[in-house]
């Protein structure tokens, strides 16, 4: 529970979905926003220069190298230009960065559209007065990170399970849970059983001279299996709120979970 009531939680997209609902529940006078944001939206996004697509590139990735700047950038590198090369990345990443050399210019535009667009958004939901906060899943603070640039803002970051190697500073966040805990051994679970039912955002697009819109990646389908489980949380959720009308606020030990979850 967060104890000031002026802040603003952004419970992120896509991850933080059912987590909002629950928080609404239970603490309905907290404003919240469920806002529409992805690593790859954020990342290209606060691309400034050559290094920012550097920095994006270098993760972990094995397959063709238009697939990777696809996925990454969103960029489709021209027919010939090494399109259906291997690469591994970071081992690769010199070599993939002077084979764009000569595409930088392009990508360098296409991030400062996606960045003009997705201010846009953002202006649309929030105001410079408001002290946010924003509240994610985990595991590292990357989206946080960028989010920062582009708010040009300081805020706190919320998490249920964080890795020891974060993005971002020791005091820019909290988390309940550790690596080291059996809450992150069950990320795979958690991530589908709080999945919202709408694609992952990839970027914002101009709709008209007036407005932008997302643009989803058309993995929108939640099983129902995880639809009934996620019933399953609610109906729990909504018990406890029950609990608390009857006893006032009731707090539970985090370590409480761990232990269910490690049985």
């Amino acid at each position: 529970k967060i104890t000031d009531s002026k802040v603003k939680l952004l419970f992120l997209a896509r991850d933080a979905y059912l987590l909002k609902k629950i928080y609404n529940l239970l603490y309905p006078k907290q404003q919240t926003l469920y806002f529409l944001t992805s690593r790859r939206a954020a990342s290209v996004a606060a691309i400034q220069d050559a290094a920012g697509i550097k920095t994006i590139l270098q993760r972990q990735y094995k397959g063709k190298l238009f697939n990777l700047l696809e996925a990454r950038l969103g960029y489709q590198l021209p027919a010939g230009s090494y399109r259906d090369m291997s690469v591994e990345m970071p081992h690769d990443l010199d070599k993939v960065m002077k084979i764009i050399k000569d595409h930088i210019p392009q990508i360098l535009a296409q991030a400062a559209e996606e960045k003009r667009c997705y201010q846009e958004y953002i202006q649309s939901q929030l105001t410079d007065t408001e002290q946010l906060a924003l509240v994610d899943l985990g595991y590292a603070g990357t989206i946080q990170s960028y989010l920062k640039k582009l708010l040009s803002a300081p805020m706190h970051g919320y998490y249920l399970v964080c890795r020891y190697l974060m993005q971002i500073k020791d005091e820019e966040y909290t988390s309940l849970y550790s690596e080291d805990s059996p809450v992150f051994g069950h990320q795979l679970f958690l991530e589908a059983a709080l999945q919202a039912p709408f694609g992952q955002l990839i970027c914002f697009q101009a709709k008209d001279s007036q407005s932008v819109q997302p643009v989803f990646k058309q993995d929108d389908q939640v099983s129902d299996t995880i639809l009934q489980v996620q019933q399953g949380i609610m109906s729990c959720a909504e018990a406890f709120h029950q609990l608390i009308e009857l006893t006032g606020d009731l707090e539970i030990p985090p370590e409480l979970a761990e232990a269910v979850l490690a049985g």
